[in-house]
């Protein structure tokens, strides 16, 4: 059975206008309607798992929209409604500030979370679902997500027909660097883009502060994915202790790993390696009642800085989270972050910008979708995803431009010229390497506050010559042990 076809249900109008591709009857119709069986426009009904739109109206009133340049977002819209908040606040800017040329940008969100009162698919096949709808029946050509690495791999392998432009906030695995081929340049721009670092960098300093702190030796749990697989792998190839690892692929096989690590007595600290909120919460609740814990520390990655694992962890936890550190990119900051942070928290009152280490990086996404939209409609007077991507290439030198709605202007009149700009964004300056397309990025290493409801910076790394890791000062006394404070 064709997937898509869970999603949508009977074709509920006829239009007599003979077509032979979908995007004739978008061009006669509008958003929404597609060329049937029968050689005839037909309005398709919107799939519940893709309505989410802004502006809000977009695929209700297609009409009132007959120009307007669609991108599309793939995000769990339970887990990651902060990054969906983030992607949506850039259309709404840019359409005040008078879009382009006169054309609107519209968003369609689609949502892969897994929840059978949807259709019972899997997040991975839902992601893959939704991505083949924003292709084949809205023409979309960038897609904002997904959140995750190994989404992020299944959509692109999933769409290679269209090749979209893929731009992810979250997605870290080092395995996507070359995903889309390892030679990149401005007549082939990849297409798999990310405003998150590489786990390349979080890897190196997991396995330095495990060494650092003289760790003899690490149980390593991880998910048998693209993420947990890379990240395991980088941040043991810089840890010079010792280490058994385990991994899992699902709720009985990680809670199988926790026993096996704690019946080892050498073990000294369990490295935990998810890109899943819940899944961490998982461990975190199941090693917060293992008898044999014996206050072993825990080292968790990026996916693990989030609110969600302070609000939604069981009590009991609260008791080892002095016990917990972890990695996660630089916390934004600056004042372009704090321009995105006020209108962020002014359109989405019950939502705050640090509720996800991800919020500005996806604030970021999306304006570079619009800047990689652009840049291809001026080119070619169409979007395609590897003239997004070119777009892409184009803001990285030049001059220098804070990524800000007021800057809107600007950007449209360097993206028309060819010129491009230095762009300096929400999460920092965006500044991608020719040759892989990749942004580095300041890691953090972080911990959990004495009151246990807010994390804090241990120590913030930057890079020499984008290869070394350099501190930026000493370590946050909050977050030293007593034998560590005697010994400095």
């Amino acid at each position: 059975m064709n997937l898509l076809l869970l999603l949508s249900c009977t074709v509920t109008r006829f239009d007599l206008e003979e077509c032979s591709t979908n995007p004739d009857c978008r061009e006669s119709f509008g958003l929404g309607y597609t060329c049937g069986n029968q050689g005839l426009c037909e309005l398709q009904p919107v799939p519940v798992r893709c309505a989410t739109t802004e502006p809000a109206d977009l695929l209700d009133r297609s009409e009132d929209y007959p120009d307007v340049i669609v991108i599309g977002s793939l995000f769990d819209h339970g887990q990651d409604q902060a990054e969906l908040a983030a992607v949506q606040l850039p259309f709404k800017q840019v359409n005040d500030e008078g879009g382009l040329r006169g054309k609107s940008f519209g968003l369609v969100s689609c949502d892969y979370a897994e929840d059978d009162l949807y259709d019972g698919l899997s997040s991975d096949e839902a992601a893959v679902v939704n991505a083949e709808y924003l292709i084949s029946q809205l023409g979309v050509q960038v897609i904002l997500g997904p959140a995750s690495s190994s989404k992020v791999e299944e959509v692109y392998k999933s769409t290679q027909d269209a090749l979209p432009l893929i731009i992810s906030s979250n997605a870290t695995s080092p395995a996507l660097t070359d995903l889309d081929g390892a030679e990149k340049s401005d007549a082939d721009p990849g297409t798999v883009w990310r405003t998150a670092p590489s786990d390349v960098y979080q890897g190196r300093i997991i396995g330095l502060d495990l060494s650092n702190r003289a760790v003899a030796k690490v149980g390593v749990i991880y998910s048998q994915d693209s993420y947990g697989e890379s990240l395991k792998e980088v941040a043991m190839a810089d840890f010079t202790g010792e280490f058994d690892e385990w991994a899992f692929s699902s709720p009985t096989g990680l809670t199988e790993a926790l026993v096996d690590a704690l019946s080892d007595p050498n073990i000294e600290e369990l490295l935990f390696i998810s890109s899943d909120i819940d899944e961490i919460i998982a461990f975190l609740n199941a090693a917060a009642g293992a008898s044999n814990l014996n206050q072993r520390s825990i080292f968790l990655a990026d996916g693990a800085a989030d609110q969600q694992l302070i609000s939604g962890t069981k009590p009991e936890v609260e008791d080892i989270f002095p016990l917990i550190r972890g990695t996660r990119p630089q916390v934004p900051s600056g004042p372009v972050y704090e321009s995105f942070a006020t209108s962020y928290t002014a359109t989405f009152s019950d939502l705050q910008p640090n509720d996800s280490i991800f919020t500005a990086y996806a604030y970021d996404a999306a304006w570079l979708g619009i800047y990689g939209a652009t840049w291809a409609i001026n080119k070619n007077d169409e979007v395609t995803g590897k003239a997004a991507g070119g777009g892409l290439r184009r803001i990285s030198a030049g001059e220098e431009l804070e990524l800000r709605p007021s800057s809107w202007a600007r950007a449209k009149e360097l993206l028309n010229s060819g010129e491009g700009f230095d762009l300096l964004g929400a999460s920092g300056n965006l500044d991608f390497d020719p040759d892989t397309e990749e942004a580095n990025s300041r890691i953090e290493v972080w911990a959990i506050n004495p009151p246990g409801t807010d994390f804090v910076v241990c120590q913030s790394f930057g890079w020499v010559d984008g290869t070394t890791p350099q501190p930026s000062g000493p370590q946050n006394p909050v977050c030293l042990t007593d034998e560590e404070e005697d010994s400095g």
